[in-house]
């Protein structure tokens, strides 16, 4: 029996003698009115409301705010109408461009995952020229879910809508071209049925509302990309994909660049006359980039990421993670397990996108101390606005992995997977934590924050960073790390030395000196002991 007392304003008692296709809702006043719900009316009449299938199927979107704003110009297939949805999400967006120049981004569905990065694995099954047509059918992978999908709606340049099955759900999906002075207004459509839609609806209701307005959002960048570029001369823009891949004993290791951050390091470090000193001795202009780097470690059993770039949120330097995954043949939906070294952006900023998990399938481990320091704290309004903006950033990136209950807590100084252990560094923040890896003889260890600054910080390792939550025991902690891996002559994995940060330290007069590892053009043993 559904209660829908709230939606008018009356109340009445259950009736057990209700069918599934009509239910009658008894309500005290005696006045006949009509009700309209979209396109379905109900009438209610001698204190009694017939609600039809297709009126309960509009209460589901009661609370959804697309639901009012639904294009009447769209084409909708029978058994696929907003009536029938059991999720539903209207997007839309200006888009200064001729519509005839935005069909080809959507009609090019295999470049997808170059611009819309909540589409992976994109393959067209019927298509001679790699291109969507009336009747192509093209298999996908988006919000975490394996989709088939085959077009129904083709109108060059104005329409286009696909069905799609999932895992407990059906879906169409229909982009709408409409030609304005200003451009091309693209307006969106998606009609979700079956359990899994209910179960998406009732975890994540604005998921899918967020996760098209970044596919509008990322066409608009495409365009305006493409745009640019058509009115300067070819030149370079970019690096090739950047990864680095080798063997430790049996695991295989591939350094993973996320691009880089610019800082003005004279800002940013604690003595900033010898920041300036040490930039210019060694011939570096600021602002310096500084790499940001992360480490996919294939034990065999487990793809496991330690830490993820910056996603999003350090603009166009950076961003790369994914893409460089995928250069190195792997795709986020094979991630099993994520070690964060702690939680800040250019750290765990790759996790989401738009508030969803770009790695659907990861087990996220990380030392309860930064969850509770960065998501889960209580809000309090003396932070300042550099920490309340980290805070939000956490919350945003790492939240949707705690929400889907695909966080664990880091035991610390223990094994995570065979042949991985964690070991507690704290300082830059309360949970630091590097991640030692050994196989058949051989080890790395990627300190996430120990080094900001190999130019400054080998040499005065007592100079610390902003972003130190505890700048003493940061500097502290990393003496003792700098000590561990000269003495030890262990190999280290560091996220901000530049690319691909693989090395060894030696100690250096009262200070040390950071030693990369020589460049091999073949996959060759890291550690050659």
């Amino acid at each position: 029996m559904i209660d829908a007392s709230g939606l008018f304003g009356c109340s009445w008692p259950r009736n057990n003698a209700t069918t599934s296709k009509e239910r009658k809702i008894m309500c005290s006043t005696h006045k006949q009115f009509t009700v309209t719900l979209g396109c379905a009316v109900t009438v209610l009449t001698a204190g009694m409301l017939m609600v039809t299938p297709t009126a309960l199927g509009q209460m589901s979107q009661i609370n959804n705010p697309d639901w009012s704003l639904r294009s009447p110009a769209i084409h909708w297939p029978t058994g696929h109408t907003p009536a029938d949805a059991d999720l539903f999400a209207h997007n839309e967006l200006l888009i200064h461009s001729a519509c005839s120049s935005v069909w080809p981004y959507l009609v090019d569905a295999q470049t997808w995952p170059d611009w819309y990065p909540n589409s992976h694995n994109v393959k067209l099954l019927n298509s001679s020229d790699g291109k969507l047509h009336q009747d192509t059918r093209f298999s996908w992978d988006t919000f975490g879910v394996h989709i088939e999908s085959r077009v129904h709606e083709f109108v060059p340049s104005s329409r286009i809508g696909w069905f799609g099955d999932g895992t407990g759900m059906s879906a169409y999906h229909t982009f709408l071209l409409l030609p304005t002075p200003e451009g091309c207004r693209v307006v969106t459509e998606e009609v979700v049925t079956g359990s899994g839609a209910i179960e998406f609806r009732k975890t994540d209701p604005g998921a899918m509302h967020r996760g098209h307005d970044l596919w509008l959002s990322s066409l608009q960048k495409a365009l305006s990309r493409s745009t640019s570029d058509a009115t300067k001369p070819l030149s370079p823009k970019s690096q090739a994909p950047g990864f680095y891949r080798a063997m430790l004993g049996s695991f295989e290791v591939t350094a993973l660049s996320d691009g880089t951050a610019p800082r003005h390091v004279d800002k940013i470090l604690s003595k900033p006359d010898i920041a300036v000193s040490e930039y210019a001795a060694d011939h570096e202009m600021e602002p310096v980039d500084l790499s940001i780097n992360a480490y996919l470690i294939n034990t065999g059993a487990h793809l496991v990421l330690i830490d993820t770039g910056a996603g999003e949120l350090f603009g166009a330097t950076s961003g790369l993670l994914v893409t460089n995954l995928e250069a190195a043949g792997y795709r986020p939906e094979q991630i099993d397990t994520i070690l964060l070294t702690h939680i800040h952006a250019d750290h765990s900023g790759g996790l989401s996108i738009g508030g969803l998990r770009e790695f659907p399938k990861a087990t996220v481990y990380v030392d309860e101390r930064d969850l509770e320091f960065f998501v889960t704290r209580k809000d309090d309004s003396n932070e300042s606005e550099a920490r309340i903006t980290s805070i939000k950033q956490s919350r945003a990136t790492v939240g949707p992995y705690l929400e889907s209950k695909q966080i664990s807590a880091i035991k610390q100084n223990g094994e995570i997977v065979p042949g991985i252990t964690s070991r507690s560094q704290p300082g830059h923040t309360p949970g630091h934590t590097a991640f030692l890896v050994q196989s058949e003889g051989h080890g790395l260890l990627v300190w996430g924050d120990i080094i900001h600054s190999s130019e400054v910080q080998f040499e005065h390792p007592e100079v610390t960073v902003q972003y130190d939550v505890d700048a003493g025991q940061a500097a502290q902690t990393r003496s003792q790390q700098l000590q561990l891996v000269s003495d030890k002559g262990l190999l280290v994995g560091s996220e901000h030395i530049s690319f691909p940060g693989l090395g060894h330290v030696r100690k250096a007069g009262s200070g040390y000196q950071w030693v990369p590892i020589p460049y091999s053009a073949t996959v060759t043993e890291l550690d050659p002991k």
